[in-house]
This record gives structure tokens, sequence and C-alpha cells, in this order.
């Protein structure tokens, strides 16, 4: 798309309004509490996101309870994303849940530092809280998994099976393209308040956090990293990514500034 077209404008404006609400929600809160809960703006910003898309986008979508062929996808996460899902388990799941939860991100951990130590990528697996095809912290899910939405359940099944990409024309443009740019807004302006901007596996992070509760307060207090290098995320090359940058620098970039 051209950086001088009205999507592209609108997109811009999008990020921007997104990465200052967000920034505004955190930047001046230091109590723990109060910035766990400023954090949940991350949802409510996703969700207006997506209530202010076009009717005709949003009539597209094929997703429906049950259909979980996505959730086999290894993903990124930013730490607070962890953190938000960590306490939705603990305030909602029973002991045995935990401990379910705690074994199955474990294994995946160690899937995870297999592919590492032989610099390949991560092979799919089954997410750790899909429970009955459903995604038991349905509430309290990943942004990625907040943006992700597909016009064809039957593409999703093929990528599935095939252990291959979806096909482009399940993708519904313009939806994807503004919960992508909500996304990097608000990921991006938590990072431009100080917190760690390291993007992290989720099943692994959310393991290391149910496993020792005081990562929480690591994030809170700005130290870095969050988790250990071993919970890092590895790219479809299998090499970790890199930092991700904040609101300033990525306004720059999508406005394309020197």
């Amino acid at each position: 798309m051209n950086s001088n077209s009205p999507g592209r404008n609108a997109e811009i404006t999008l990020f921007k309004n997104a990465a200052r609400f967000m920034f505004a929600a955190i930047r001046d809160t230091t109590d723990g509490a109060e910035v766990l809960e400023a954090l949940e703006q991350v949802h409510i910003e996703m969700d207006r996101t997506f209530a202010g898309s076009l009717s005709s986008d949003k009539a597209k979508v094929a997703c429906r309870a049950g259909c979980s062929f996505c959730c086999y996808v290894a993903m990124g996460v930013q730490a607070h994303e962890v953190i938000l899902v960590a306490i939705h388990i603990r305030e909602t799941f029973t002991e045995d849940e935990i401990a379910d939860a705690i074994a199955k991100t474990g294994a995946h951990r160690v899937l995870l530092g297999q592919s590492r130590m032989a610099n390949v990528p991560l092979p799919r697996s089954v997410c750790a809280l899909l429970k009955d095809n459903r995604c038991s912290v349905y509430e309290a899910r990943p942004e990625v998994c907040r943006a992700h939405h597909s016009a064809s359940v039957s593409a999703c099944e093929t990528s599935f099976r095939q252990n291959s990409e979806l096909a482009g024309y399940a993708y519904i443009g313009g939806l994807r393209s503004r919960m992508f740019m909500s996304m990097l807004a608000v990921d991006s302006a938590i990072v431009e308040a100080g917190y760690d901007p390291q993007p992290y596996d989720f099943g692994a992070a959310l393991n290391e956090v149910l496993l020792r509760p005081e990562c929480t307060d690591r994030w809170l207090q700005k130290l870095r990293p969050t988790f250990p290098d071993s919970c890092k995320e590895l790219s479809g090359t299998g090499a970790e990514s890199p930092p991700m940058a904040g609101m300033s620098q990525m306004f720059a970039r999508l406005s394309g500034d020197p």
C-alpha cells in the first residue's frame, strides 16, 4: 500500500491514537497493582479496534468456538501478555488445572530448547491452554490471537494438515491491517514507557512465570530481561527475534521519516 494512500494514512492514525491511549494509561503509574490494572486497556483497545472495523470485513470472519487449527502455531509475545494470562490462570484455574498448565508448558519449553540447540525453527505443537478445542484463557488470550481472523475454515485446515502457511485469500485485508496496527501500537507504547522490549515464546515464558511469580515483579520494576534467555522467541529461521522498538521509533518508521 502506498505510504500516502488514504488506507495507509488511516492505519497510521489508528496507530498514533492507540499508542497514545496506551502510553497515557501507564506512563505516570508506578504502583504495581495500578500498572497491572492499566494493562487491561490492552484488551480493551484491541476489542475497540475490532468493533470499529468495517461491518463487511467483520462479516467475513469464519472463526467460531471449537475451531482450533490456528492453535498449533508457536507464538511470539511481549512479557506483559504472558503476565496477564498468568494472572487469569491463577484467578480462575483450579490447582489441578494450574499443575496441568505447568506440565504442558514445560513440555513445550523442552521442545523450544531442543530447537534452539539445533538452530532450527520450533515445530508445530498444540497450545498448552487448548482444552476440548477451545481456548481456556479466551478472555485474557494474547494479542496475536485477538488480531488473527480467517475468512476460510477450509484454508485453515489445509494449513494445519500440510504444516504450511495460511493461504493469502483467507486473510481479511482491512481487518488484519487494523488489528495488527493496534497490536503494534499498544506493544510499542509499553516499550516506550520503559518496559521489557524482548519478544518471548509464549509457552516457555508462561511456564516460567507460573513456576516463578516473581517474574511479574521484575517486569513491574522494569528489570530486563523479564524471563531467562531460554524463553526468548525463535523466528521462522531458528534465530532469536530482536527487541521491539518503542512507539516514537515505530511511528517514524511507519511515517517514512529518516
